[in-house]
């Protein structure tokens, strides 16, 4: 017989981590706002990131709490070339999750700084996660 919990509960951390309880919740259900104070920039760690997350559904929509903490689980970063950008690994997964009711609306704060090495001069664009929420991205450069 086969020991199935430690698979189970990386299961339930990976989706604690891309903002899908275990009831199995569409991820992407939030749709996202995202705007930047301005474009232009030193370093990646002064890019100040405001996403307005916005529940459309007729139900509740559940997301990790952590992902609303870090740039690491809430946006996605490309350059211009289109290609992700990878970030440092996220913290230890939590279980505690924010329900946002239908119809609500959170807005959430989060600096990048989140690359190692850190991002290098060029033009990017922030966009929400797609776990998380639907939304255009914004461009920003690096100098």
């Amino acid at each position: 017989m086969t020991n199935r919990f430690p698979t189970t509960l990386a299961a339930v951390f990976a989706m604690a981590i891309l903002g899908a309880p275990a009831d199995a919740q569409t991820p992407g259900a939030l749709s996202a706002t995202v705007s930047l104070a301005q474009r232009d920039y030193t370093k990646d760690a002064d890019v100040e990131v405001t996403v307005t997350l916005t529940n459309g559904t007729g139900h509740v929509v559940d997301v990790a709490a952590q992902a609303l903490e870090t740039a690491v689980l809430l946006l996605d970063v490309r350059d211009a070339t289109g290609r992700h950008m990878a970030t440092v690994s996220p913290s230890v997964p939590r279980a505690d999750v924010v329900h946002f009711a239908p119809n609500e609306r959170r807005v959430v704060k989060v600096r990048l700084g989140v690359f190692s090495p850190p991002l290098r001069a060029g033009n990017y664009q922030v966009g929400p996660a797609t776990s998380i929420a639907t939304g255009s991205p914004v461009p920003f450069r690096i100098r």
